[in-house]
C-alpha cells in the first residue's frame, strides 16, 4: 500500500504504535547458576556467568570480597560493563574469595555470589638449561625444579 499524505484523494491513515517495555534485569538462565562453590586446582580456568536481560540493557559490575574487582595479582583487571561473564585464566591461590556480580539498569538490580576456592599450592617452576660437550657430541639437558 502506498501512502501519499500530502494528497487529498488518499484517505488512508497510518498509525504506528510502538510498545516499549521497561524491565528490571533478570538472569537469563538461573538453572546455570545453581553452583555457588567453584573449586579448581591451581592453574585451571574459572568461569563465572551472570548473563541477564532487561530493558534498558543491564550493566554488570563485579566485586571480589565486597570490593570492586579491579585488580588481579597486582595487575589491573578492566571490566566491560556489558560483559556478564568473566573468566580467570591460570588460577592462583590469591583468586580464592567471594565474587559477586551486580547486574542493574534504571528499573532494578539482581546479584549473585560465587565462592571460589583454588586448591593446591602454587609451585613456581624453575629450569636450567645445560649444554655439555662430550667428545664430538653436544648434549642439551633441562633440569626442572619445583620450589614451594
Amino acid at each position: 500500500m502506498k501512502l501519499y499524505p500530502n494528497r487529498k484523494h488518499n484517505n488512508n491513515i497510518l498509525i504506528l504504535l510502538f510498545f516499549v517495555f521497561s524491565a528490571a534485569p533478570r538472569f537469563l538462565d538461573p538453572s546455570k547458576m545453581q553452583k555457588t562453590l567453584i573449586a579448581v586446582p591451581v592453574g585451571n580456568s574459572i568461569k563465572m556467568d551472570c548473563t541477564a536481560i532487561g530493558n534498558p540493557k543491564p550493566t554488570v559490575l563485579w566485586y571480589m570480597n565486597g570490593k570492586v574487582f579491579s585488580e588481579r595479582g597486582g595487575q589491573p583487571f578492566e571490566q566491560d560493563p556489558y560483559k556478564h561473564v568473566i573468566i580467570l585464566k591460570d588460577s592462583v591461590p590469591s583468586d580464592k574469595g567471594k565474587y559477586t556480580c551486580n547486574v542493574s539498569n534504571h528499573y532494578g538490580w539482581v546479584n549473585y555470589t560465587y565462592r571460589v576456592d583454588v586448591q593446591g599450592k602454587g609451585f613456581p617452576l624453575k629450569y636450567l638449561l645445560y649444554t655439555c660437550k662430550a667428545g664430538d657430541w653436544m648434549i642439551r639437558m633441562i633440569s626442572l625444579h619445583l620450589f614451594g
